[in-house]
């Protein structure tokens, strides 16, 4: 069970993304909701002990946690979604409307890993 501390990190990195993307920052949304959904990755993974200090210990934990999963396809689809926008975050490789239309689809991986909306807010 992740902390009200770790939840609202959570929150406050879903919501600077948010803020970025109302700005039509699309490359510093893409930084960061990767920041966001790695973050959360990492705190599920402390949990459980996992490795989770390199991108490939963050991704590959995030994979395990969705073939755990009852619909396993679904987060790998978002996990994958998310990974692109943190490519993105380097130097945007999608048109902006591919970027508008992942914004949900990168969140639901995050709040599928929770079991609530991290945007809403108690």
């Amino acid at each position: 069970m992740l902390t009200p501390e770790q939840i609202q990190e959570v929150r406050n990195k879903v919501w600077l993304a948010d803020q970025a993307m109302a700005q039509r920052d699309h490359e510093l949304f893409c930084k960061r909701i990767w920041e966001a959904t790695a973050h959360a990755i990492k705190c599920v993974a402390k949990e459980r002990g996992w490795p989770c200090t390199t991108f490939e210990e963050t991704y590959a934990a995030g994979r395990q946690l969705a073939k755990e999963s009852e619909n396993n396809f679904g987060w790998m689809a978002a996990l994958g979604s998310a990974e692109l926008l943190r490519t993105n975050g380097k130097g945007l490789v999608q048109q902006e409307y591919e970027i508008e239309e992942d914004w949900d689809i990168s969140t639901s991986f995050i709040d599928r890993m929770l079991g609530f909306s991290v945007r809403d807010v108690k």
